[in-house]
């Protein structure tokens, strides 16, 4: 059986599809089960034990997929966050292709949907007509679209070599602060959004690495200055506080595994840091693969 035992996420199984839900957890299986249901079998104890909700009428495939599949092994999972202008795509490029040529594999994909309006493609494909309707959009369809992006990416830990830029960190800071949406004791507090989607996604992998990408606020100035993002969130004035929310945010996750950069400098520089400051990481797959490659 994988991870699932230890989850503490709610998934409902309806038509063979995973829906993950944020709401508080239930103890005890919804009924009436499917007419094809065991409830004395293994499958039973293994959803029972997981939080797993059938909705009425689901059969077994989804459930059998979810209970009996066999752990691929642990790969290099990570998430990286920081403010804009830190250099997290820049790092996350650079990670990509030290992990080509350290390991002989590259990450599926890097997702980095989470900062409005630059929330879809790999990397954002948004036309200037769609990011200006996301922007003209109410903070009501803004929380919305970024709570089921977050829902639709915290089962894609179960794949091997995943990275994330930004994320449930990401949207905790922005929301409230640019938004209109999350803010403490608000509906769908982002902060506690945050620490659902984290057990959410450490009950499929314990082996995430959360990355806390940092700059001097005078290198985040220059940056912005030379080159400035289309529909850019921050300004100059905002710098010193979304860095500060970005370190606090950091300091509560609850993803054990944390390592902080210092991108001021040079890319070659930063990802010696990076190189240094991971390998306590790695997991028995990594160093299995990146001693293959060394020999080939």
């Amino acid at each position: 059986m994988t991870g699932l035992s230890k989850s503490r996420v709610a998934i409902s199984l309806c038509s063979g599809r995973h829906r993950m839900t944020w709401s508080p957890l239930q103890s005890t299986l919804p009924q009436p089960l499917p007419n094809d249901w065991d409830s004395t079998g293994p499958m039973y104890r293994c959803l029972r034990e997981s939080n797993i909700h059938l909705c009425p009428g689901t059969g077994l495939t989804a459930a059998n997929q979810l209970c009996n599949e066999d752990s691929e092994g642990e790969y290099m999972r990570l998430i990286l966050v920081g403010c804009e202008y830190v250099g997290n795509t820049t790092l996350a490029n650079a990670i990509d292709d030290w992990m080509d040529i350290t390991i002989g594999a590259r990450f599926s994909l890097i997702h980095e949907h989470w900062k409005i309006p630059h929330t879809s493609g790999h990397p954002d494909n948004t036309t200037p007509e769609e990011q200006a309707w996301l922007l003209a959009s109410t903070p009501k369809f803004k929380e919305m679209h970024q709570r089921h992006s977050l829902y639709y990416h915290a089962h894609g830990w179960v794949t091997p070599d995943v990275m994330m830029v930004g994320a449930a960190i990401e949207d905790a800071v922005y929301a409230p602060l640019f938004f209109g949406y999350g803010g403490k004791g608000e509906f769908q507090d982002r902060e506690v959004v945050m620490h659902q989607w984290e057990a959410t996604i450490l009950a499929k992998s314990d082996e995430i690495i959360l990355v806390h990408v940092t700059a001097e606020t005078d290198v985040i100035r220059q940056r912005m200055q030379d080159d400035p993002h289309e529909n850019m969130v921050i300004s100059e004035g905002d710098i010193e506080r979304v860095k500060s929310r970005f370190a606090e945010l950091f300091d509560r996750s609850t993803i054990p595994n944390k390592i902080t950069i210092d991108n001021s400098g040079s890319i070659t520089d930063t990802m010696a840091e990076f190189v240094s400051k991971i390998e306590p990481y790695l997991t028995e797959e990594d160093r299995s693969r990146m001693d293959a490659k060394t020999r080939n």
